[in-house]
């Protein structure tokens, strides 16, 4: 029929192959599109990884400085204590070794506990 209409077969064929080789580099660059898409949707969920790891750490650093500073108040408040205790246990000392020499029985250091 090609014959008949005129075409040559030599020019049809060359068309066909053309075509066929366009849709092969068609389909070869969209197989290279969907490859570059999934490796962009893999390196955005490692990066939203990352950054969820990264804030998880900032978190817990700021818990570990302010549980470090709690620490800190504690051991000032601990250290104030000890010594207004080594204070009262002095002032004590002084006053029961006063009252024990003046006296001489405990039953002094009572009375004067008592006032």
């Amino acid at each position: 029929l090609r014959n008949l209409a005129g075409a040559p077969s030599g020019a049809v064929q060359r068309e066909q192959s053309e075509f066929t080789a366009r849709a092969q580099r068609e389909r070869e660059l969209l197989a290279q599109v969907e490859q570059a898409n999934e490796y962009a949707r893999l390196e955005q969920k490692k990066r939203q990884q990352l950054e969820a790891a990264y804030q998880s750490t900032r978190n817990a650093l700021k818990e570990a400085q302010s549980a470090r500073e709690g620490l800190k108040a504690q051991e000032t408040v601990s250290r104030e204590m000890d010594s207004k205790m080594r204070e009262l246990e002095k002032t004590l000392n002084q006053t029961a070794s006063g009252v024990f020499s003046k006296d001489g029985d405990a039953s002094a250091l009572a009375t004067r506990v008592a006032a």
